[in-house]
């Protein structure tokens, strides 16, 4: 587990064809990767799993960071929770959230851009895909999204999705 990992000044790191596993909520609900300040890190290849489900990707004050070709999913909680995170990219990913999560959750954040990946919630009614607050100028291009509500958008302006699926899986849901 790397717990409080790529605090600032971290930048310019790269981790490629890498495994993160372990049990979070364990471990007192620590992130199984934590970037707080850091930028310009890139992620290839990796594989990212988290049975106890505290989370797995925490990002916050972030910018610039890469994400390819990632698998990554948890049990229970969010797989990418960005929070005021910028101009990050993840591309030709598997996110998959468990029974109570949320596959990419964003607040205030700008200019990032998830294209080509897979993002998936399956579960209880309320859970979604994608979940964004107070975001201005995301980008979601060729991404398959599911979940019970696929894409919940609040409050948010400038966001693009093109090429995209976005499926209702379960009772009461919305694919956007």
């Amino acid at each position: 587990i790397i717990q409080d990992s790529l605090y600032n000044p971290s930048n310019w790191n790269t981790v490629s064809q890498s495994t993160f596993s372990g049990n979070s909520s364990a471990m007192g609900g620590a992130n199984l990767l934590q970037i707080v300040g850091g930028s310009s890190n890139t992620f290839i290849q990796d594989y990212l799993h988290d049975p106890g489900g505290a989370g797995v990707v925490f990002m916050q004050f972030t910018d610039h960071n890469y994400f390819s070709n990632m698998n990554v999913d948890t049990s229970a909680n969010q797989v990418f929770d960005m929070a005021t995170a910028n101009y990050n990219v993840i591309t030709q990913s598997f996110i998959r959230a468990g029974t109570f999560g949320t596959g990419i959750e964003m607040g205030s954040s700008v200019f990032n851009t998830i294209s080509f990946s897979t993002i998936t919630a399956p579960g209880n009614v309320g859970n979604s895909a994608l979940s964004m607050t107070a975001c201005s100028s995301i980008t979601f291009i060729n991404d398959y999204l599911e979940s019970s509500t696929a894409a919940y958008i609040s409050g948010s302006t400038g966001i693009v999705i093109g090429g995209s699926v976005l499926v209702a899986d379960g009772p009461g849901g919305s694919a956007l």
